[in-house]
């Protein structure tokens, strides 16, 4: 019995831009930095992030807290009432 295996091979992308409207402000271009490893280079940065943790070099907290998980308890909470009783808010 023969079955198909996906291949792994990469497929050429061009370059890519994204394209962003403020609200207010003029249009900004922004061009993706391709680097290597799967999804444009995103792969090894994401593994990096889930395996090693915070690092002092990123201006952002990168994990959840027990606060983020309060917050979104709440944001669902908040949504299932306005449903349940036909209000916007």
């Amino acid at each position: 019995m023969e079955y198909h295996a996906p291949k792994r091979t990469p497929f050429p992308t061009p370059v890519q831009t994204i394209d962003y409207f403020p609200l207010f402000g003029s249009k900004e271009t922004i061009h993706v930095v391709h680097r290597e490893g799967g999804h444009g280079g995103g792969d090894p940065l994401l593994l990096e992030d889930i395996f090693l943790g915070e690092s002092k070099h990123k201006p952002f907290q990168l994990l959840s807290g027990a606060k983020d998980g309060a917050y979104s308890v709440a944001t669902g909470e908040a949504v299932w009432r306005s449903v349940k009783e036909h209000r916007p808010y």
